[in-house]
């Protein structure tokens, strides 16, 4: 077994804002005395000897869903009392019998209580969390929770959102979107207003395929509830937060090879558990779009129909900017979901127990890479394999306990799902010439 190098690192007594640094020459940032411009960050803290345990889990359980804020929890060692937002009353370090500890001059030992103290145990500190040189998180705290246990010991937990939790927590004043705007357009827009400022080299964000139409957008309306919207406009689109602290969009078509193989067979990156599901959750024969100002668009497959019943979806309120998209989207989801399939839901891989640079390889994955998957169904001697989206990732880890990689999965789109479209600079125009 190998042992892993963590970080945890908590940027206590830096700026989180991704403010500018102070640049000599420059005619703004370069001038003396200019109190704006940061002239360095101080380095972070590295808590991860403090750290009892973390469970870090991003993304989300399937292509339909909404990736909502990824969390990090980490239960944190505070017998010394320095996760406490104030100063011990007693600082002075004692035995179970109440006698005072000394040094070996007789000088009384104290705590290091306030190490970190009423200035830094604040929400808003960013989180970087490095396995092997692989950063997995950055966000920002955003709790910081004590218990007192009958023991005597303060116990210690903090929590910490990514980007798309920073961007729950900020509202729009009132502003009226362009029309004729790709998903990946009206993203950045939005990402440009004043009252978001998100910094322009934390993003990520594709073009898109589809068009949107103008949309009065009213004050104090949520910005991460409105970006998830223009999202799900782009027929299965992704927002989500990056594993490095940017914000990314992707269009469902995937590019390049897989960037990992997972296997059973000993061929590839071995996973221990695996979850599958051939469940309704994801069976629909009749869908229903509608999009704002439009005409609701349905389709159906009766012969799916007839043999579980209706199975409605409906999916509203989208921003489209011709009933045409949304029909494509109806017809692409009766044509994924119209009929039951086994599908893999999640994988598990023991990090530990693999060899340098399949570790690496699983610590870079992130959300929409895609990942092939081998397994030999039980009772059979013949394996399978299939490519697959990563929709979500968890990571466990502890001090006495094995880091755990679980990823999420979902099947990836057959290639005759992106419609061929004359003369459109993506699919082809605006006439459907087949699927």
């Amino acid at each position: 077994m190998t042992t892993l190098t963590s970080q945890i690192d908590v940027f206590f007594e830096t700026d989180t804002t991704g403010g500018d640094f102070f640049t000599l020459g420059d005619p703004v940032k370069g001038v003396l005395g200019n109190s704006v411009y940061r002239l360095a960050d101080v380095p972070p803290t590295d808590i991860a000897d403090q750290v009892y345990r973390v469970t870090i889990d991003r993304g989300r359980n399937d292509e339909l869903a909404e990736n909502d804020a990824g969390t990090l929890e980490a239960v944190l060692e505070n017998s010394d009392g320095r996760f406490l937002p104030f100063e011990l009353n007693d600082p002075v370090l004692t035995d179970d019998a109440g006698e005072t500890l000394t040094d070996d001059s007789g000088e009384a030992l104290l705590t290091d209580s306030g190490v970190y103290g009423v200035d830094n145990i604040l929400p808003g500190k960013r989180i970087r969390v490095t396995v092997d040189s692989h950063v997995i998180y950055d966000g920002q705290a955003e709790d910081w929770d004590y218990g007192y246990p009958e023991s005597g010991e303060i116990t210690a937990r903090m929590t910490a959102v990514d980007a798309l939790g920073m961007l729950a927590r900020v509202q729009f004043d009132e502003w009226t979107s362009a029309a004729g705007q790709t998903p990946g357009e009206r993203i950045n827009s939005i990402l440009d207003r004043p009252e978001v400022a998100w910094p322009a080299a934390k993003r990520s964000i594709d073009e898109g395929t589809t068009t949107l139409q103008a949309d009065p957008v009213s004050w104090g309306s949520n910005v991460l509830n409105y970006m998830q919207l223009v999202a799900q406009s782009e027929v299965a689109g992704r927002l989500f937060a990056s594993r490095e602290g940017s914000l990314g969009f992707r269009r469902r078509v995937p590019t390049g090879q897989p960037a990992a193989i997972l296997t059973d067979d000993g061929t590839g990156i071995p996973w221990f558990n695996m979850a599958l599901t051939s469940s309704t959750e994801q069976l629909w024969n009749r869908v229903s779009i509608d999009r704002e100002n439009g005409l609701q668009q349905t389709v159906k497959d009766d012969a799916s129909i007839a043999k579980y019943g209706v199975r409605q979806l409906t999916v509203g309120g989208l921003l489209f900017d011709s009933d045409l998209q949304s029909l494509r989207l109806a017809n692409y989801l009766l044509r994924r979901f119209s009929e039951p399939k086994v599908r893999i839901r999640s994988v598990q891989i023991w990090l530990d127990a693999l060899p340098a640079a399949d570790r690496g390889k699983v610590l870079s994955l992130d959300l929409g890479d895609v990942v092939n998957v081998g397994w030999t169904p039980p009772g059979t001697v013949d394996s399978t394999s299939t490519d697959m989206f990563v929709e979500g990732i968890r990571h466990d880890f502890g001090r006495q306990e094995p880091h755990i990689v679980t990823l999420r999965m979902s099947q990836l789109p057959i290639q005759l799902d992106d419609l061929f479209i004359l003369g459109s600079s993506q699919l082809g125009g605006t006439d459907q010439l087949g699927y």
